[in-house]
């Protein structure tokens, strides 16, 4: 699963977000991302995976993968990659 990991990494040192957002531009989701939206969204931008992610927040599977479909609708992404630049570029994770 590493690799994996490392693979994800240099995607997104690859393709680094834009700069800092004005935090106006924060605000411009329709619907903002909760708290533990931000944390699942957290650990998928660092690689883990659905089940990772899980063990790591002590809830169920299904659930991580519902706060995913949350984000993906929310920031309006195709997939969990195209969520986390987004992300970076709203200035909603580091």
């Amino acid at each position: 699963m590493a690799s994996v990991k490392c693979v994800y990494a240099r995607l997104l040192t690859a393709f680094p977000a834009a700069g800092p957002v004005a935090p106006s531009t924060a605000g411009a989701l329709l619907e903002p991302l909760n708290g533990r939206e931000l944390e699942v969204l957290a650990l998928a931008a660092q690689g883990y995976s659905n089940q990772e992610i899980a063990q790591h927040l002590y809830v169920a599977e299904s659930t991580v993968k519902s706060h995913l479909n949350a984000i993906l609708r929310k920031l309006d992404a195709a997939n969990r990659t195209e969520a986390t630049a987004k992300a970076r570029a709203l200035g909603l994770i580091g």
